[in-house]
């Protein structure tokens, strides 16, 4: 179900904006719409081009108004051909070698929410070097079409990951360990140095910051912030003090 496209997110700015609010987070923006598709984090193009969600992220930097989109770093869809083909081989796994999916909230639609045609998700992880790099190039064309930062959902501790091919211990492979250092680290001192200087990274957290990862509470953003899905504008004040940034 489409209900906005990239041509409608200047007047939802200018809409924010009247409400006192400072910036937008834009979810559903990819490939197959939210909780859906991941990672193929690329527009769909139901919503626009590349060089549309620039001119409308451009309109709303004119306006004063900063844009963050939600991404994920583990979370796949196990229907993608990307998945059948190449993802299997980064799930993370209990010590049977099982995986911990499929899982999902059934975001967009309402069979969907009844469980009827809930996208399944399984969590992969980017300590497998193909992955992260994956993750990183399409994070990459973001920060270039101008996004202001990231918000990271689910960036939290599932489980232990038994798979061999990340090379790390288990207990560290996820979360606050060797994911957060390799994935959130790097990202942030790549994307924010080279290419969009002052990226920010919002991340969904539950608990307290991260040392590891320089991640603190920070009291006000929600109150700056506008979550766009589908026709709804949701002020995130109440989730404030889960949304660290770096």
């Amino acid at each position: 179900t489409v209900n906005l496209t990239f041509a409608d997110m200047p007047q939802w700015a200018a809409a924010a904006k009247r409400a006192g609010l400072k910036a937008l987070l834009v979810s559903g923006w990819q490939i197959g719409g939210h909780d859906r598709g991941y990672p193929m984090y690329a527009p769909d193009p139901r919503l626009g081009t590349w060089e549309e969600l620039r001119r409308a992220i451009a309109q709303c930097h004119a306006m004063g108004m900063q844009v963050f989109f939600f991404v994920n770093f583990d979370p796949v869809d196990e229907g993608t051909p990307w998945f059948q083909t190449e993802g299997r081989k980064y799930v993370t796994l209990d010590w049977r070698g099982f995986d911990f999916g499929p899982y999902g909230w059934g975001m967009g639609t309402l069979s969907a929410r009844a469980n009827m045609t809930r996208t399944g998700l399984v969590n992969c992880n980017p300590l497998h070097k193909p992955f992260r790099d994956l993750l990183v190039g399409y994070f990459r064309q973001l920060a270039e079409a101008g996004a202001d930062g990231l918000h990271v959902d689910k960036l939290v501790i599932y489980n232990a990951d038994f798979n061999p091919g990340h090379g790390a211990s288990p207990d560290q492979a996820m979360g606050a360990g060797e994911l957060a250092c390799e994935g959130t680290q790097r990202l942030r001192r790549g994307l924010g140095q080279t290419v969009k200087p002052g990226l920010s990274l919002v991340v969904e957290r539950f608990g307290p910051g991260h040392p590891r990862l320089g991640l603190d509470p920070v009291a006000d953003l929600g109150k700056h912030v506008v979550k766009v899905v589908g026709l709804h504008a949701l002020d995130l004040a109440d989730q404030r003090s889960r949304a660290p940034v770096v």
